[in-house]
């Protein structure tokens, strides 16, 4: 079954999803077997939570997949909204009369990022449509007469759309109260200033306090324990003017502003050389002019912040991932070239002869084509690289200097693709039974 629809008004609570009935839950348990798939529809809180998070990841990627940096209160949030639902019905109790807490951190989260109200609004179809599936499987489960069968279908189905309707209704309130108690603080306002520019290079940028117009412009993510402090710093470090902007708790979107251009050789030096606090990470793009740079050094620094949540180095600069981030736009093509360029050297199994040759294979393009260095960086003997060097194109069917520039791509797009894997949505539990 599908869920409706929800049409609302931001400025009017009057008009939420509805109808909304507070007793549906003691409804479901006034029906025989209704207190039975209750309970069973409660012991599945982790497999909901995780298929509400794969579900708005497909509904709302731009507040999720594309934010890194929001995943794990999205998570605690998404599970902790789900715990409340379920209980209620669970206990049979009335749907609440109040913004429930974590519900109203929802609100306060995406009131922080300057997220619009839709995308909550929709959190509560999403989760209303999987709960009401959830609902059905334990109804058929309990095998019941066909009359008991409608009976619990359609007090499930009262329930959930009551209690998205009851929640949606709150949320319109919370989201309106908390938006206007961060609208008194400096912070949102330039929060909601510079997403007005990001979304429009042309916006108003008086209040931001922060020169735009004829300034070099260098963006970046920063995330961790002394994120806003780290960015102090590397302003410091280069003598720029930092701009920053708090997102989810911990992170933080900067830019560093200078009337000229970095000198590039002294800015990779010191780049080089600068390292955040412990537990603290940054993204960079790369350094852009005007109202324009602003926006695409950001845009930069945000696809760097994606590859590097999957990497383990302190500092990504998009410069370093540029060419995986590009090559991997369309993941099933890249897989396909890294599979036609790299041949039986693409093989999965750890510790494997492929992981040897594609290592060795990688150092010696490092270093220059010279197999007496590669034999040094891999603390081996000279005649054992040329020997793998020979296994390589073997396995590849090409000599490899012929192909450098497409094998050594294939490796990089190999080891992005792994990480990517590595750190995507596991498969989501069946359900029991």
């Amino acid at each position: 079954m599908e869920a409706p629809m929800f049409q609302f008004d931001e400025h009017d609570p009057a008009h939420a999803p509805g109808p909304v009935h507070p007793d549906a839950a003691a409804r479901v348990h006034a029906l025989p077997g209704g207190r039975a798939a209750a309970l069973a529809l409660a012991g599945r809180l982790e497999e909901l939570t995780a298929r509400q998070l794969a579900a708005l990841a497909r509904e709302l990627p731009e507040w999720t997949v594309e934010r890194p940096d929001l995943r794990e209160p999205e998570e605690a949030i998404a599970r902790g909204s789900l715990r409340d639902q379920l209980e209620t019905l669970r206990a049979g109790d009335p749907l609440p009369q109040t913004c429930p807490p974590w519900d109203r951190e929802l609100a306060r989260l995406a009131v922080s990022v300057a997220a619009p109200l839709g995308p909550l609004i929709t959190t509560y179809r999403t989760g209303s449509a999987l709960l009401l599936d959830a609902w059905m499987e334990e109804v058929e489960r309990l095998d019941p007469a066909r009359d008991q069968r409608l009976a619990l279908l359609r007090a499930g189905s009262r329930f959930f759309s009551s209690y998205a309707g009851c929640l949606s209704k709150l949320m319109i309130v919370a989201y309106r109260d908390e938006r206007e108690n961060a609208r008194r603080g400096e912070r949102q306002r330039r929060a909601e200033i510079v997403q007005a520019l990001l979304a429009d290079p042309q916006a108003d940028a008086g209040g931001l306090g922060h020169e735009l117009d004829g300034h070099h412009h260098l963006a970046l993510v920063a995330w961790g324990d002394d994120a806003a402090a780290a960015v102090t710093a590397l302003a410091r470090e280069l003598d720029r003017a930092p701009l920053l902007v708090e997102q989810a708790e911990g992170t933080w979107w900067a830019w560093l502003s200078g009337p000229r251009p970095l000198d590039r050789a002294l800015a990779r030096e010191r780049l080089a050389a600068w390292r955040p606090p412990p537990g603290t990470r940054v993204a960079l793009g790369g350094e852009q002019p005007g109202r324009e740079g602003f926006r695409g050094s950001h845009r930069e620094a945000r696809d760097a912040h994606r590859a590097a949540v999957r990497r383990d180095e302190p500092v990504t600069r998009y410069a370093d991932v540029a060419l995986e981030l590009l090559a991997s736009a369309d993941e099933a093509a890249a897989r396909r070239f890294v599979a036609a360029e790299l041949g039986a050297l693409d093989d999965g199994r750890p510790g494997g002869r492929a992981v040897v040759l594609r290592e060795t294979l990688a150092a010696w393009f490092a270093t220059g084509h010279n197999a007496a260095a590669t034999a040094r960086a891999l603390g081996v003997h000279e005649q054992t690289v040329v020997n793998r060097l020979r296994a390589v194109e073997q396995a590849t069917g090409s000599p490899v200097a012929s192909r450098r520039a497409e094998l050594e791509t294939a490796l990089r797009l190999r080891r992005h693709l792994e990480r990517r894997r590595a750190d995507g949505v596991a498969a989501l539990p069946s359900p029991p039974g």
